[in-house]
């Protein structure tokens, strides 16, 4: 089966694809090196959609291990195997946990869990007092059966909200304050005595980073920050923001920062577009919608699970009754088989029948998985595309 790669900046034209070699021809002077292909950018669509669950209510944050997705509510944690429906989980049935924020007598004064982050066997979590009584601190928990507490650090003076917590590959830890904001902060984690017997944490290292749009223009983010998640190569990082009214598009909703220049590189759209966001700000207490929590995690990689994509991306209805949650996936691959009939939308179940709308339709950083056969086009790439062959040889060429 071929499964070659092009990662090309400049301008590309397809000659040929043998089963055995890409043959192509290069015009201009650049090639890219090395980079990740992390662009999520496909929304594929809401699972679960619009659903009342017991872990619904107030929900604020999600993450993930190998095997268990992690849900923060104002005032719990749950631990729910990836194998679950997670529209029927429920405490103490099929493996699932949940921790009232009162059984962890240590927080004692403290009243809202926000974005959690798993990281090397520990969860992560942001923690405040509603009415500022407490300084913000990050909690740890490990990650066993009983979410148990291990320590929580006060955070320093600067970082006055705790919205979210976001750990990169280097094993740094991130955060902000919660509105109009205009730069992340940056925190060294003592691991040697986070992994210790006594299971301290402490930061250290305090940085203030400031954000930019992508013109070189500084940037401040309306709405609350609502979660945050480092790509597996950290090369970028995702950011949820929003607010319950007035919804400010520019703003607002998923943002994909760029870690090296930190400049936001991607922003989603709200009702439209292949990096939808939908969401809709009301105007009475008991029908708001709002962002919530994000994380990225490979659903291929999960053994029984119903859900697609790699990017997870929370919205609440805050409903006057049970609030209802649309979680939302995402994904960098751009499917194509050219003997598909019906909507073509570039997803798995409706992928596009020709390479060439799937390269118009594509961005930078995207994945192309083309469905073997023969496509009888000629091909110009000129965006950092990853293109890959799906169930045996693919030629391409005239």
């Amino acid at each position: 089966m071929l499964r070659q790669y092009l990662n090309v900046k400049l301008r590309v034209v397809f000659e040929l694809i043998s089963i055995i070699q890409i043959a192509f021809l290069l015009i201009g002077t650049g090639v890219f090196g090395q980079q990740s292909y992390e662009s999520y950018y496909l929304y594929l669509g809401n699972n679960p959609d619009d659903a009342c669950t017991d872990w619904s209510e107030r929900i604020n944050g999600i993450s993930h291990d190998e095997a268990n997705w992690f849900i923060a509510q104002e005032k719990a944690l749950w631990r729910i195997p990836a194998r679950n429906d997670l529209k029927r989980a429920k405490d103490g049935v099929e493996g699932t946990v949940r921790k009232k924020l009162s059984d962890y007598s240590e927080l004692t004064g403290y009243n809202h869990f926000g974005d959690l982050t798993y990281f090397d066997g520990y969860l992560f979590v942001p923690i405040e007092h509603d009415k500022n009584a407490l300084q913000p601190a990050i909690v740890v928990f490990k990650n066993d059966e009983g979410l148990t507490y291990v320590d929580h650090y006060e955070l320093l003076g600067e970082q006055t909200r705790a919205g979210w917590v976001a750990i990169d590959p280097d094993r740094n830890l991130y955060g902000s304050s919660n509105k109009n904001v205009d730069k992340i902060f940056k925190y060294s984690i003592d691991w040697d005595k986070l992994d210790s017997p006594e299971g301290r944490l402490e930061l250290s290292n305090f940085q203030e980073i400031s954000i930019f749009d992508s013109d070189g223009s500084k940037l401040t983010l309306g709405g609350f920050m609502q979660g945050g998640v480092f790509t597996p190569s950290g090369d970028m990082l995702y950011l949820v923001s929003g607010k319950s009214r007035d919804v400010d598009r520019h703003r607002e909703g998923i943002h994909v920062f760029d870690v090296a220049s930190w400049r936001r590189i991607q922003h989603s759209t709200n009702g439209s577009g292949y990096f939808n966001y939908e969401w809709h700000p009301g105007i009475f207490a008991g029908d708001l919608q709002e962002p919530e929590g994000i994380t990225i995690w490979n659903m291929e990689d999960v053994s029984g699970s119903t859900m697609d994509g790699e990017l997870h991306v929370l919205v609440l209805d805050n409903d006057a009754g049970c609030d209802d949650i649309y979680l939302k996936h995402y994904s960098r691959t751009i499917h194509v088989d050219h003997s598909h009939s019906g909507n073509a939308k570039g997803r798995p179940a409706e992928p596009f029948k020709s390479i060439s709308t799937a390269n118009d339709f594509a961005w930078d950083g995207a994945q192309l998985k083309i469905a073997s056969g023969s496509y009888r086009e000629r091909i110009i790439f000129e965006k950092r595309i990853r293109v890959v062959a799906n169930g045996g040889s693919v030629v391409i060429g005239k």
